[in-house]
């Protein structure tokens, strides 16, 4: 089953490099990705992980073939139509941009500073204070998911900006100790600069240097708030490398943690459960806020711990559909993935506005993370789609002039 997997993930890219050049494409990235995490995977570097299992494979492959085929019919239907229509193209009210800016950073800083005084201070300040139980207690409850999505979106949106609120997110991300917030406002800050230029000839060079960075940063994010928060010194015992393994450096081993046992979490899930156990509600714990779950008492049926490893919480972003519905929800749920990204695709090249471009960003953020957790349902990502349409939404002069696109 293991060559199947492969030729499709290759055949995928094989088309769509013929199709497209841009390296930014949903389906160069996304079957790339997985490339990269299935192949590591058989490295077989820890003795946590597992064999995949025929059935597991027989997911993954669901998942490529339903996304690809979505996202592939999505770019041709509208490539298709984009040969006869006109779209309006006006210019950004940059004055309503800012007030709307404005005051989603003040609203972010003020509840900041009330979950601060809620809290009695703040995650880092607990952390050197040894208090670990007040660092994973930190924040208002459902108020904080949102507040993690603020962060990231316009961190993302300032990041490569020339404007001193950067750092308001960065700070935040740095107090919180957040590998999430952090990381996950680099890699969409890096898509949503890529997207501005996506009309332009690619700088291949530039690109390069740029993924090389984002690894770099990974590493080191890792590495350093990993080795903060638990410790360097207990790495080998819960990595537990192999023989000849032993002495890999701690930031390999964090990264390659996160990377590859949420597949074994996945397949030792898949070895309890036909799957389609929970009917919605495994989606909904983990999308919902905790106060609307706990309110309508939706709680999972299955409730075995499927983890190879308690230190190691992900499963990749199969479980929940999977719990929920079994390999037909992850089949819809893929198509309709693959058609949110042939759409979103499309609108960047064609129309490249703040909105679309942040909006792609995070697609591209969660699909890169797929291997981790599904971020399409994880609150403070999810609230960004709706979050980008309300600041840059409908901001434009209207009916300034008229391109053909």
């Amino acid at each position: 089953m293991n060559w199947l997997l492969y030729l499709l993930l290759i055949v995928f890219l094989i088309i769509d490099f013929c199709l497209d050049k841009k390296l930014l494409s949903p389906v160069k990235i996304f079957n790339l990705i997985w490339l990269a995490i299935y192949s590591l995977y058989l490295l077989n570097l820890s003795y946590i992980q597992q064999s995949l299992s025929d059935k597991t494979i027989v997911i993954f492959i669901v998942c490529v073939l339903f996304y690809n085929l979505a996202c592939l019919f999505i770019r041709f239907l509208f490539k298709k139509k984009e040969k006869s229509q006109k779209e309006t193209v006006n210019a950004v009210d940059e004055k309503k941009l800012k007030k709307r800016l404005d005051f989603i950073n003040l609203i972010f800083v003020l509840v900041f500073i009330i979950e601060i005084i809620y809290s009695k201070g703040f995650p880092l300040l607990f952390r050197m204070q040894g208090g670990d139980s007040q660092y994973l207690n930190f924040g208002i409850t459902s108020v904080h998911g949102l507040l993690n999505g603020i962060a990231v979106c316009l961190g993302a949106y300032y990041l490569f900006k020339k404007d001193t609120r950067k750092y308001i997110y960065l700070v935040f991300g740095i107090l919180t100790i957040s590998r999430q917030v952090l990381i996950s406002l680099i890699i969409e800050a890096i898509v949503y600069f890529l997207c501005t230029k996506i009309n332009k000839k690619a700088n291949y060079k530039k690109i390069a240097l740029g993924m090389c960075g984002l690894v770099v940063l990974v590493f080191a994010g890792f590495t350093l708030i990993g080795n903060f928060r638990s410790g360097s010194d207990m790495m080998e015992n819960i990595f537990r490398p192999r023989e000849q393994y032993k002495n890999l450096p701690t930031g390999i081993m964090w990264v390659y943690s996160y990377t590859e046992f949420s597949l074994s979490n996945f397949n030792n899930l898949v070895s309890m459960t036909p799957g389609a156990v929970n009917h919605g509600a495994s989606t909904l714990s983990f999308f919902l806020p905790s106060i609307i779950t706990n309110h309508f008492n939706i709680h999972e049926n299955f409730s075995e711990n499927y983890l190879v490893s308690p230190n190691f919480t992900v499963s990749t972003w199969f479980p929940e559909i999977y719990l929920d519905f079994g390999v037909i929800g992850i089949a819809i749920f893929s198509s309709l993935i693959g058609l949110l990204g042939g759409f979103l695709y499309r609108k960047v090249i064609n129309v490249n506005s703040d909105m679309y471009n942040l909006l792609y960003a995070v697609f591209i953020h969660n699909i890169l993370l797929f291997f981790f957790v599904n971020f399409f349902i994880y609150i403070s990502m999810a609230v960004q789609f709706i979050l980008i349409p309300i600041i840059f939404g409908n901001i434009k002069f209207k009916n300034n002039r008229k391109e053909q696109i």
